[in-house]
C-alpha cells in the first residue's frame, strides 16, 4: 500500500506518466506482488514470477537477464537500494559517492541489527563502520544481564563471528578475511542466553525449506 501511494504521488507531481515534467519522455511503474518465498528473491526467479510461473531460478549460463530476461527481452534486475544509490551518483557524481566508505568499499549501505539487542533497527551507514558501532550505538548493546558471544554480520547466509571480532569494519574484504561476509547487511546478535547450535540448526532448516532444490 505504501508503494501504491508513492506511485500515485509521483504521478500527481509529474514524475511518472505521460510527458514527465514537459520533457516529452513518458514512463510508468507497475507494482507486482510476488510470492512470499526466500527463493523468489533470486533475479531469474523474480522474472519467472512476473511471467506467471513458479519462482524457480533459470539455468545460467548461457543466458543472463541482461541478454534474455523478462519475456525474452534484455532486462536489468536490481534491488531498490541499488537504484536509490544510482540516482544520487547520477546527480552528484562518483567522487561524491566515494567520499563515504572505504577506498575498496565506497559509499553507504542500509544495515539492520537484530537479535539480542535493546533497540533493533535499520540504519544507513558508511561502509567500513565498525560492527561495534552498529551493535552498541544503534542497537543499544545487549539486553540487560546478557553478554554478546557471537554475531552474524551479514545475516545467516554468511559465517558467524565470535564476539572478539566485534570491532571488525562492515566492509567486504575485511569480513571475507574473517570467514564471513557483509551479505544483505542484516546483522544478528547472539548472547550467552542463545544456543549457537539451536540457532544454526534453525537457519539450516530455513534454507532447506526455502531452497529451490535445483542444485546437484
Amino acid at each position: 500500500e505504501i508503494l501504491k501511494r508513492a506511485r500515485l504521488e509521483a504521478i500527481e507531481s509529474g514524475y511518472l506518466g505521460e510527458n514527465i515534467l514537459g520533457s516529452g519522455f513518458s514512463v510508468d511503474v507497475e507494482i507486482f506482488v510476488g510470492p512470499a518465498a526466500y527463493i523468489a528473491g533470486e533475479e531469474t526467479a523474480l522474472l519467472e514470477s512476473l511471467e506467471g510461473r513458479p519462482p524457480k531460478p533459470r539455468t545460467k549460463p548461457p543466458h543472463y537477464p541482461t541478454e534474455r530476461g523478462l519475456y525474452l527481452c534484455p532486462t536489468v534486475v536490481n534491488n531498490v537500494e541499488t537504484y536509490a544509490q544510482a540516482s544520487h551518483i547520477l546527480k552528484n557524481g562518483a567522487e561524491w559517492f566515494r567520499k563515504r566508505g572505504t577506498p575498496k568499499s565506497p559509499g553507504t549501505m542500509v544495515f539492520a541489527v537484530t537479535g539480542s539487542v535493546k533497540t533493533p533497527m535499520i540504519v544507513e551507514l558508511p561502509l567500513g563502520t565498525p560492527l561495534r558501532e552498529l551493535v552498541f550505538h544503534y542497537g543499544g548493546g545487549p539486553l540487560p544481564g546478557e553478554e554478546i558471544v557471537a554475531l552474524y554480520p551479514g545475516g545467516p547466509s554468511f559465517g558467524v563471528l565470535p564476539a572478539k571480532h566485534i570491532d571488525a569494519p562492515l566492509e567486504y574484504d575485511a569480513l571475507r578475511a574473517l570467514g564471513s561476509g557483509i551479505g544483505s547487511g542484516g546483522a544478528i546478535v547472539l548472547s550467552n542466553k542463545d544456543c549457537l547450535i539451536a540457532t544454526s540448526l534453525e537457519f539450516a532448516r530455513f534454507y532447506e525449506k526455502g531452497s529451490c532444490g535445483q542444485c546437484p
